[in-house]
């Protein structure tokens, strides 16, 4: 069992948390939330008696201002440091005005050593909508250097090969292209490899994990034209748990990662007090992986802000076997319609961290009907965070 106080310091510290409950307003939402008195009580296990699941209080955010948070859970997530046994959970009770993408579409290729200019070409094996089956080549006039990348156009399920374009880029922070070529049908030069295959490509791996000799690796076209649908690479997990300021919270989590649209944000904690966050405690929750690149088994991340899986809003399981978290008490038994969160006045999708796992790059949200659905993870959809105070 974990501990919370020392226990020189439990009498008083009891005094203290029993007093604050005696001054609380009976209904949480209607008073001042002082963060430090709500730790207190959830590290004495007063916080259930004080916060009971479904009841809510306003936070106020620099640039979101006030919303009101709702208590999900209590001691149901579990401090990921193995020290404090008491826990709850609270999340946004509607969304953020602002829509924001899970992650940003990913570079076709990554150069582990410089790619000399010349013709190269590229195949697709499998079709997908616009991207037919076949072989596409490009000529690059200037050379990409070692830890360089290639970009193919977004979205390229969607538009005419013959728009395609490639953009190659010094590094993956870098966002002025060295050169832009056009794209055609062809086979001439060095084939890079099908995109379409899950076998011959490299989704979500890091420079330290690429194998020896390797000239360059291939990304997958689902997170290509897409982004990519792994909550522990994801920008939005990075832009969640940053305090850090505009343009300074993001960096590149695998060798084929891109800036995000909105890296000139704040990180999501910036706007918050400095005594708000001094009390949201660092949990673990499981993830699903998707079945097309990363084997659809489940991985651990450990975050203070995070979005819910599919599981934990009561939507069941993304694929059997696999950890996906369980269901929070607020939202065991829900129906659509509580499920329904609204971005200013209106009903809008949410996102989960959840994969859709037959894709590399839809990820599961909750519609406007409060129904599971699933969207491109480029796609900026509305965001309803949590966190644990602890």
């Amino acid at each position: 069992m974990g501990l919370n106080i020392a226990s020189n310091d439990n009498a008083a510290r009891i005094a203290a948390a029993l007093e604050t409950i005696a001054q609380k307003q009976i209904e949480p939402e209607t008073g001042d939330f002082d963060p430090a008195a709500a730790q207190r009580l959830v590290r004495h296990g007063l916080g259930a008696a004080s916060y009971p699941v479904g009841s809510g209080f306003p936070l106020t955010h620099a640039v979101y201002g006030a919303h009101k948070f709702n208590v999900i859970g209590q001691d149901h997530d579990q401090d990921a440091r193995g020290l404090l046994e008491h826990a709850m959970t609270i999340q946004m009770d509607d969304q953020l005005a602002d829509g924001t993408p899970f992650d940003a579409p990913e570079a076709l290729l990554y150069c582990v050593t410089q790619l000399a200019p010349g013709t190269y070409h590229f195949t697709i094996g499998t079709a997908w909508s616009k991207a037919a089956a076949g072989s596409y080549q490009f000529t690059l006039t200037q050379a990409v250097p070692a830890g360089g990348q290639l970009c193919l156009s977004e979205r390229i399920a969607d538009v005419e090969p013959s728009t395609w374009k490639i953009k190659s880029y010094a590094s993956a922070t870098s966002t002025t292209a060295i050169e832009t070529v056009d794209v055609v049908t062809g086979s001439t030069g060095p084939n890079l490899g099908d995109i379409s295959s899950a076998t011959a490509t490299h989704a979500g791996i890091k420079a330290s994990e690429i194998e020896a000799g390797a000239a360059y690796v291939l990304n997958h076209y689902h997170c290509i034209g897409y982004g990519y649908n792994r909550w522990s690479q994801s920008a939005i997990r990075q832009w969640l748990n940053s305090a850090a300021a505009a343009n300074e919270w993001w960096t590149p989590q695998n060798v084929f990662d891109r800036p995000p649209s909105y890296a000139n944000r704040p990180g999501y904690l910036a706007g918050f007090d400095a005594a708000l966050v001094a009390v949201l405690g660092e949990v673990k929750h499981s993830t699903v992986l998707n079945t097309v690149t990363d084997g659809g088994t489940s991985e651990e991340a450990t975050d203070k802000v995070f979005l819910l899986s599919r599981a934990e809003v009561g939507l069941g399981n993304e694929h059997a076997g696999q950890d996906d978290g369980s269901v929070y008490e607020f939202w065991d038994g829900a129906t659509n319609t509580d499920r329904i969160k609204l971005r200013d006045t209106s009903a809008a999708y949410w996102w989960l961290r959840t994969p859709n796992s037959g894709s590399a790059s839809y990820v599961r949200l909750v519609s406007t009907s409060g129904a599971l659905s699933s969207s491109y993870a480029t796609n900026a959809s509305g965001v309803a965070p949590a966190c644990v105070i602890m």
